[in-house]
């Protein structure tokens, strides 16, 4: 399961929880060290900046790594698709030039 930029971030966490679940289910349990490194797997380029800072948080200390929980994870990646359709946003009224065009 890959995440697709422009699905909404909470619908792919809702999808990526009831997999989990699914699994668990089955007898496959995920601690939050497995669920959080296949969720950060799942994601396109655009979210590797927080890949790697969440990775240093794990990779640095084991009080670091109490911190990274999933709930932890997922308000972040919520926070950052909201900084991605901003630029994105931004950048697409930069490209339209009529937008903020105030030509009489």
């Amino acid at each position: 399961m890959r995440y697709a930029i422009g699905t909404p971030m909470q619908n792919f966490l809702m999808e990526f929880d009831t997999i989990i679940q699914e699994l668990g289910e089955l007898g496959s349990k995920k601690d939050d060290e497995e669920y959080v490194t296949q969720l950060l797997a799942s994601l396109p380029d655009e979210f590797d900046s927080h890949v790697r800072a969440i990775d240093i948080l794990f990779t640095s200390s084991e009080e670091n790594k109490k911190l990274i929980t999933r709930e932890y994870v997922k308000q972040k990646l919520l926070a950052e698709e909201k900084q991605i359709n901003r630029k994105r946003d931004c950048n697409s009224e930069s490209a339209d030039p009529a937008a903020g065009s105030n030509v009489f």
